[in-house]
């Protein structure tokens, strides 16, 4: 008896098969590939104007910041002008005086948006910035008692997120 062989043969149209299947696998990871990029493409833009937007703000927050040690300066000026008789005879109206001078001071200054309260102890000023996006740098601060440096101490300087209007629909949906 003779051995017969088995051959097995690939014909044409099973590498043609082949071919086909590995080029459409090569262009589905293209595609892929390609909208992975195009995401963090616009992700990397958005975070890069995030970012201008708060250097932005912080320069405003700061630029706030020196107008309003100007006017301290300015006022730390007035008063030393104002000799020791004239304070010891108004007594503590002087202090109310004062801080109503420093106001409107600061009101004529442009910084109609920085608030100042009176304290237990000190002076308290606040304002904040938008920082775009939804976002606002928020700034607080104790105002020295006693003249010369530091004239003030910022306290509180935080990036904080505004609640968007989604957030408050999620809670209506629930009920």
């Amino acid at each position: 008896m003779s051995k017969q062989k088995m051959e097995y043969r690939v014909g044409v149209g099973a590498s043609s098969i082949l071919m086909i299947l590995v080029v459409l696998a090569l262009t589905a990871l293209a595609l892929l590939s390609f909208s992975g990029a195009k995401s963090a493409d616009v992700l990397a833009k958005r975070n890069q104007a995030m970012v201008v937007a708060y250097y932005q703000a912080m320069a405003k927050a700061r630029e706030k910041l020196a107008a309003l040690d100007h006017v301290i300066v300015e006022m730390q000026k007035d008063a030393s002008q104002v000799s020791a008789s004239q304070q010891l005879q108004v007594g503590e109206q002087t202090d109310a005086s004062l801080l109503l001078s420093f106001t409107q001071r600061v009101a004529q200054a442009g910084l109609t948006d920085i608030q100042i309260e009176e304290g237990p102890e000190s002076s308290l000023f606040s304002f904040q910035v938008d920082a775009s996006y939804g976002r606002l740098i928020m700034v607080e601060g104790q105002l020295a008692d006693e003249p010369g440096m530091p004239r003030y101490y910022v306290t509180r300087q935080e990036l904080v997120s505004l609640p968007t209007e989604d957030e408050g629909d999620q809670y209506k949906l629930l009920q």
